[in-house]
């Protein structure tokens, strides 16, 4: 019995190291400035009580990155718009993008929003590239 639960153990802890590797490849190609991912993970704090199985997708455009959050499967939502100026610094400003980044926005309790900002892209054309690549 002994020897089972050592086994087990074994499985265990390889299971985790394999978990905490692929963990640490994965953000070591990850492209996304930090000031972008941990908007992204900010938002996504906001999202998860507004739908029930929220996901937040980000992406670069004309040297701009958005961040889209919207319920899985489905390719609308509240879209922002990232402001920063070292892509190593955890320093960065939100703006709303469209009406529905707004309307949650003002619901939002941990992180301050820019509404009312005009968009360098405009949104629509940002959607459409995101509608692409969630939808397909």
């Amino acid at each position: 019995m002994s020897s089972l639960v050592n086994k087990g153990m074994k499985i265990w802890l390889a299971v985790i190291a394999a978990v905490v590797v692929y963990a640490v490849i994965v953000s070591a190609f990850d492209s996304t400035p930090q000031p972008v991912r941990d908007a992204k993970s900010a938002l996504y704090l906001e999202y998860r009580n507004i739908y029930q199985q929220s996901v937040c997708d980000s992406l670069e455009l004309e040297n701009t990155w958005y961040i889209l959050c919207h319920p899985s499967e489905l390719a609308a939502g509240g879209l922002f718009e990232v402001h920063f100026s070292d892509i190593d610094s955890h320093s960065y400003e939100l703006s709303a993008a469209n009406g529905k980044g707004q309307q949650h926005a003002e619901i939002f309790k941990d992180l301050q929003v820019i509404l009312n900002k005009t968009s360098i892209i405009h949104p629509s054309d940002v959607m459409m590239v995101f509608k692409t690549e969630i939808e397909g």
